[in-house]
């Protein structure tokens, strides 16, 4: 950052007018720029949901767009397609690549979720199309990427909070010249463009690992794995769980019950620990949530964690039933099982993270999968688990090398993220310098 620039940011921070500059409604913005309503510069319109009885309307080769299909930011496809004849008797349009879309209602973040066509595509009542008369709709895309929050909190309410026509016409935005629009829209493109790099190169590694994992493990009936480290043969141990582990007790505490009144910092829990290190639970990591034991473990029958325990989720709404996780980098913590988890301690000694891998393998999922029950909250009983089969290598030596294999491709996907990370950051500082003219293009 030039001192120039350090220097306006600094001043336009304390309120202060810099020379070339204005306050407007939208803050204080260069002289030459104008802030105009969404309503002043586009036209904003909606779709609607084609008759799911009448088959004549779906099935046809016309893109239809939901809401849940804006989250990328950019709309290439569609999950569902209608016909011309839909078209005809419903009065849907077909928008042209370019167009802006806006969610104005939808679960979870969706609402205020906007996202540029990149073809042709009829859309559903949920999103807000938006053609502009003028300018460049990449940078109010941007600018409205940029306002999600913002127009979030201008959502109607009641008992949906949702957006509408009227709300996003009169949103303000901040204008500068068509050629300032295209020179800030094209470098935040070239930054997206990075930031797509690096999720290729997450998605690449994370593939490699799927992959690996299928061929590098026995499948069931098998005695060898597909693919093995070279000066490494004979056949792999098969035992039963209940042979190779000793199960533990967790604590029954569930987390609306955690309190600093019980001495506990955090909570151990299967979302937690299963989402963040799915094979490896590092206690090391200070950002990791744990219990913190005061005579925890003894009242509530509950068992201490130790160095190469494995916790398994028993318990969930959706497919993190049967994740576990190793526990290592225990330190000084003592440190408890959640609920809905199964702790297992192991009777025969691995190297640290090879249960952690293997039990995350298809081939010891697809053991777990019959023994699921229930529809929504679907459940795994220990017993059940007990009864399933686990593979390893007869030697040491190649549990380790295949461990140190997993560990360094999981370095590298933990590096790329940071790497994407600070590059998302260095994003939105752009948005933030670029977007309001405190840095001139």
């Amino acid at each position: 950052m030039t001192t120039l620039v350090h220097k306006r940011l600094s001043q336009i921070c304390r309120g202060i007018v810099p020379d070339g500059y204005k306050k407007t409604r939208k803050g204080i913005i260069p002289e030459q720029w104008e802030v105009r309503t969404i309503g002043d510069i586009a036209t904003v319109s909606s779709g609607s949901t084609p008759n799911r009885a009448e088959p004549r309307y779906w099935q046809g080769n016309i893109p239809w767009v939901t809401t849940g299909e804006l989250a990328a930011g950019l709309v290439t496809s569609a999950g569902e397609h209608i016909t011309e004849v839909a078209l005809e008797e419903t009065n849907l349009k077909v928008y042209p690549a370019g167009t802006l879309l806006m969610a104005m209602y939808g679960q979870g973040k969706t609402r205020g979720t906007t996202a540029l066509l990149g073809i042709d595509a009829a859309i559903n009542q949920a999103c807000a199309a938006i053609r502009l008369k003028e300018g460049s709709a990449k940078y109010l895309f941007y600018v409205l990427q940029a306002s999600y929050e913002n127009i979030r909190r201008l959502s109607n309410v009641g008992n949906q909070e949702n957006l509408n026509a009227e709300i996003i016409n009169a949103y303000p935005i901040v204008w500068p010249s068509p050629k300032e629009q295209r020179k800030i829209a094209n470098i935040l493109a070239t930054q997206d463009k990075i930031l797509d790099l690096w999720n290729q190169k997450i998605d690449q590694m994370r593939l490699l690992k799927t992959l690996c994992l299928r061929k590098m493990f026995p499948l069931a009936g098998r005695e060898v794995p597909e693919v093995r480290f070279s000066g490494f043969s004979g056949t792999w141990n098969w035992r039963k769980v209940k042979d190779v582990f000793n199960p533990l007790q967790n604590t029954p505490l569930p987390r609306s019950e955690l309190s600093e009144t019980h001495g506990i910092v955090g909570n151990i829990h299967y979302g937690d620990i299963l989402t963040k290190f799915p094979e490896d639970l590092d206690l090391s990591r200070e950002s990791l949530p744990f219990i913190r034991d005061n005579n925890i473990a003894s009242r509530y029958s509950a068992s201490l964690l130790q160095e190469g325990d494995v916790i398994m989720a028993d318990t969930a709404e959706d497919e993190l039933v049967g994740k576990c996780c190793e526990v290592n980098g225990i330190t000084t913590q003592k440190v408890l099982a959640g609920l809905h988890t199964i702790p297992l301690r192991p009777i025969i000694h691995f190297v640290p993270r090879y249960l952690g891998y293997y039990m995350n393998t298809p081939s010891f999922h697809r053991q777990l999968i019959p023994l699921m029950q229930g529809i929504k909250v679907t459940s795994l009983a220990k017993h059940s688990l007990l009864r399933t089969n686990i593979s390893f290598p007869k030697s040491r030596r190649e549990q380790s090398k295949i461990s140190q294999f997993f560990h360094v491709v999981d370095s590298i996907i933990a590096l790329c993220q940071r790497r994407r990370d600070a590059e998302e950051q260095k994003k939105k500082a752009l948005m933030q310098l670029l977007l309001t003219g405190v840095v001139r293009v």
